[in-house]
């Protein structure tokens, strides 16, 4: 959320929460934002400096193997403990 966002946020929680007729200055924030808004598209963009390259698909890359011979890697099991309804299941068959 932007600052006049925010501004517009908080007058309508203000105006709904006093009862007050705030109308007014929101109808003057919203007519401000609508006219920074119309000044913004109307001002040319200006770019400099810009290159564009090009990123080959998925299919267009090279194929490499990400994964070594299975000798090459270390592993280590970790004996993890049986879960709970594994080990209800083993004291009701017994």
């Amino acid at each position: 959320m932007n600052d006049d966002s925010l501004l517009m946020f908080a007058l309508t929680e203000a105006a709904r929460r006093r009862g007050e007729g705030l109308s007014p200055e929101l109808q003057a924030a919203m007519q401000r934002d609508a006219q920074d808004a119309l000044a913004q598209d109307a001002a040319p963009a200006v770019v400099r400096g810009a290159e564009i390259h090009k990123l080959p698909g998925l299919h267009q890359r090279p194929v490499r193997i990400t994964y070594g011979p299975a000798q090459a890697r270390s592993a280590e099991i970790i004996p993890f403990p049986a879960p709970r309804w594994q080990k209800n299941a083993q004291k009701k068959s017994g």
